[in-house]
C-alpha cells in the first residue's frame, strides 16, 4: 500500500474516532441537561403544588369548622348537606386538584358521610373522617401538631407483616384512612401510582425502573384484630399475603402467582369453614 494513501486512511480513520468521541460526549452533556431540567422542573412544579396549597387549604378548614360539636350552631343533617355541598365545590377547585392522593380519598369519603346524615345525633363516623381529613391536610403542608392516632398497638403486626412479605413490600404501615376494606396500596408522592403505571406500560413505556408496593392495614378491622391476636405462624404467614394479594387486585394488578394465591384462600376457607 503506498505511503501516501495509508496516511490518508489513518487519518481518515482519526477523523472518525474523533467524531464520534465528540457525539457521544456531546450526547452526554445532553443527557445530563435534560436530567438538570427534570429535576428543576419538577422541584418548581412541587414548589406551586406548595403554594396552591396554602392558599386553598385554608377554606376547607374552615369548613370543616362546621362539622365541630362545639360549632355554633351545632350540626344538624340539613346543615351536613349543605357542608358536604361546599366539601364537593372544594374537591372539584385547585385545592383538591393539588391535594395528595390520601387526602383527595378522605375529603371524598367526608362528603359522602355528609351526603349520607338524614337524621340523629351527629355520626361517629363523620367526626372520625373530619379528624382524618384535617391530619391529610396537615400532612400535605408539612405541619406536625396534636393530631396523634395512637397505632403502636399495631408495631408487632407490622414488624411480622413486613418480615413476612419482605422483599415484595416498600414497607407496612398502618392506615387512618380505610374505613371498610382491612388493606390498600399506596405510593409515595414522587413515585407514579400503580394505575398510573398501568397506563404508562399500555402506551409502551416499558423501561420504568420496578416499584414495590406500600402495603396500608386498617387496624380496626375485623381481620386485622383478629391476625393481631393469631397465634399461629402459619395462618398469620397466609393472611399477611392474602392483605397484600388482595390490595393488588383491588388496584387492578395481576396476581404473580395464581395458583399460591387459590391455595392460601382455600387453607383459609378450610379454617373458616371448620
Amino acid at each position: 500500500m503506498p505511503d501516501q494513501l495509508q496516511t490518508v486512511l489513518i487519518s481518515a480513520l482519526v477523523a472518525i474516532l474523533t467524531a464520534a468521541s465528540a457525539g457521544f460526549f456531546t450526547w452526554k452533556q445532553i443527557q445530563r441537561e435534560r436530567e438538570k431540567w427534570l429535576t428543576e422542573l419538577k422541584t418548581t412544579w412541587q414548589t406551586e403544588v406548595f403554594k396552591e396549597r396554602l392558599k386553598s387549604y385554608p377554606r376547607l378548614y374552615a369548613i370543616l369548622a362546621q362539622l365541630s360539636v362545639r360549632a355554633t350552631p351545632p350540626p344538624t343533617p340539613e346543615q351536613a348537606a349543605q357542608i358536604g355541598q361546599q366539601i364537593n365545590d372544594w374537591y372539584y377547585s385547585i385545592g383538591g386538584l393539588c391535594a395528595d392522593v390520601d387526602t383527595r380519598a378522605a375529603v371524598y369519603e367526608l362528603r359522602e358521610a355528609c351526603f349520607a346524615w338524614k337524621q340523629g345525633e351527629l355520626p361517629a363516623n363523620l367526626l372520625k373522617l373530619r379528624n382524618i381529613t384535617v391530619f391529610f391536610l396537615r400532612r400535605d403542608l408539612d405541619i406536625q401538631g396534636l393530631e396523634n392516632f395512637d397505632l403502636s398497638h399495631t408495631t408487632p403486626l407490622l414488624e411480622k407483616l413486613k418480615a413476612t412479605l419482605g422483599e415484595n413490600v416498600k414497607d407496612v404501615r398502618a392506615s387512618v384512612r380505610l374505613a371498610e376494606s382491612p388493606s390498600c396500596i399506596v405510593s409515595d408522592e414522587e413515585e407514579p401510582s400503580l394505575q398510573m403505571q398501568q397506563m404508562l406500560r399500555a402506551m409502551g413505556q416499558t423501561n420504568m425502573p420496578a416499584s414495590k408496593p406500600t402495603l396500608e392495614i386498617n387496624p380496626d378491622h375485623e381481620i386485622v384484630r383478629k391476625l393481631l391476636a393469631q397465634s399461629n405462624d402459619a395462618v398469620a404467614e397466609d393472611a399477611a399475603w392474602m392483605l397484600l394479594d388482595q390490595a393488588l387486585l383491588m388496584e387492578g394488578e395481576p396476581l404473580k402467582d395464581p395458583a399460591t394465591f387459590v391455595q392460601r384462600l382455600n387453607r383459609i376457607l378450610k379454617l373458616s369453614m371448620s
